[in-house]
């Protein structure tokens, strides 16, 4: 799939490689990697926060030295252990009924807010929590095998998506129970799209951490180039049309700048936001079918390809961005006016890179649709055989607080996972995104999740690049994509020990 590309502490994209939960072991083959960068400051943007979906813009200068001086940028730093991670080990070495933590290297609690919320847990009578800041592929597979050796962390982040296949597999035990007892932690609390990655037929085996949504960048000096109204976005997917055909510039049949390249955020997959806002869905409740072989789905495909030939066609587009380094190398570059890309990027790639005003607003809406965004993150679970699930459970507890929860968001640079939490002051106030931000939490749904996710993925992404491409009709894709779904589908589901 197409993935983004950049540092280890920069790689926020959820990024899968091929896997699955193999009947006989449930070993998990290699999948992505994402990881995250502190803030160091809180970023101060030129411009007034939006505080509604409805008024989406959100000004933001950046780059030449007037707009230095005009707003603050956002100090960036680079967690040591992010560029050199520490492999966990493959039985952990535990203190005397210390909660054994796998936290996630990408957001290091060494040196960080984690390490700070530790120590307030403890200080308020917590159990010791002994974390160890671990990289993703051991998260993915050492914790499989530790479960089987009966040697796991008590507990540990896992990529969201794959939260039903741990669950599945049984490597990771139901909290529903606990959650009953829980006087802080309730399913509603949460994001409902990140609650669903970690409920799996009706219980609990994941809490959602750390998620990101979706916005919509766009080049303030390129509209206005354009002769487009650099504080009007495009809102509806006519507008858009439109406005890709101004923006984009060609010397002979050679792009020069590219209006939008929409399939950034984890590549063809972002077909969907689109699709949501027709009021699609992927799969039945309990994802157990297809369920987008209809016309809304067409009617997606149709438009995204409209948008592509309207720079060139999709190929063109693709080897355009290629060569740039990526899409969010191209926007920060100037060579594409547009982009689809998380809340976080505004601190990792943009502010005091690109050097032109930018602005954030939503996914252009479909006619007759809704608002819709994407929003992903993370899980933390609890493995099969925890020694301390307890005491795991207690500091998962104070973990989703409200003040931890926005503390550990403005650090860095997520949205808080609890609700309530997302909606006070010290987050909304925190940066001039987080209203719209929080606001497309609100409509936003999740990438695939189902058992198979992986090559479910691999499904969809040749559906839509073959309909870019005109290799297809949408309805022949979408066809062939929902019988091949089936049937992996029905396949998982066979391994699976629940």
């Amino acid at each position: 799939m197409a993935i983004r590309h950049g540092s280890a502490a920069h790689q926020l994209t959820r990024r899968r490689l091929l896997s699955g939960i193999l009947a006989s072991t449930g070993t998990l083959a290699l999948l992505s990697a994402c990881g995250g960068t502190a803030i160091a400051t809180a970023t101060t943007v030129a411009g007034t926060a939006s505080q509604s979906v409805g008024s989406p813009t959100i000004t933001a200068s950046s780059g030449t030295a007037a707009a230095a001086s005009a707003a603050t940028q956002s100090s960036v730093a680079t967690p040591a252990s992010s560029a050199v991670p520490q492999p966990a080990p493959a039985a952990p070495t535990r203190a005397a009924n210390a909660v054994v933590f796998w936290s996630n290297a990408g957001y290091p609690y060494k040196g960080q807010i984690g390490a700070q919320l530790v120590s307030e847990f403890e200080q308020q009578g917590g159990p010791t929590v002994q974390y160890q800041d671990t990289i993703y592929k051991d998260l993915m597979t050492k914790l499989v095998t530790t479960v089987a050796a009966g040697t796991p962390p008590d507990l540990s982040y896992v990529d969201a998506y794959i939260t039903h296949s741990y669950a599945c597999s049984t490597a990771v035990i139901s909290m529903s129970d606990m959650i009953a007892r829980s006087k802080v932690i309730k399913p509603d609390m949460f994001w409902p799209a990140m609650m669903d990655y970690g409920l799996y037929k009706g219980k609990v085996y994941g809490i959602p951490s750390g998620p990101d949504v979706g916005l919509l960048y766009y080049n303030q000096d390129a509209f206005k180039s354009a002769g487009l109204d650099p504080e009007k976005p495009p809102v509806t997917w006519d507008e858009a049309l439109a406005a890709v055909q101004r923006l984009t510039r060609t010397q002979g049949s050679t792009l020069q700048q590219a209006g939008w390249y929409p399939l950034t955020w984890n590549g063809p997959h972002v077909w969907e936001v689109p699709y949501w806002q027709l009021g699609g869905s992927m799969f039945t409740p309990d994802q157990t079918a297809p369920a987008f072989d209809n016309a809304n789905a067409l009617q997606a495909l149709d438009w995204l390809k409209k948008l592509c030939d309207a720079q060139g066609g999709y190929a063109a587009l693709q080897k355009f961005v290629s060569a740039a380094k990526g899409a969010e190398a191209a926007f920060v570059g100037g060579q594409t006016a547009m982009l689809f890309d998380p809340h976080a990027t505004s601190a990792l790639s943009l502010n005091g890179k690109a050097h032109f005003s930018w602005a954030t607003s939503y996914w252009p809406v479909a006619p007759g649709g809704k608002q819709a965004s994407m929003i992903d993150g993370w899980a933390l679970v609890i493995p099969k055989g925890a020694k301390q699930a307890e005491g795991a459970f207690r500091y998962l507890e104070f973990l989703n607080e409200t003040d931890p929860q926005t503390r550990w968001a403005n650090a860095w640079n997520n949205i808080p996972a609890v609700m309530a939490a997302a909606r006070l002051p010290a987050f909304l106030k925190a940066n001039p995104l987080n209203p719209l931000t929080v606001d497309l939490a609100a409509v936003s749904k999740t990438w695939i999740s189902a058992l198979g996710a992986d090559d479910l993925d691999k499904i969809e992404q040749t559906m839509v690049v073959d309909v870019l491409t005109g290799k297809q009709t949408p309805h022949d894709a979408v066809s062939s994509a929902s019988a091949s779904m089936q049937a992996t589908l029905t396949e998982a589901q066979k391994s699976c020990a629940l």
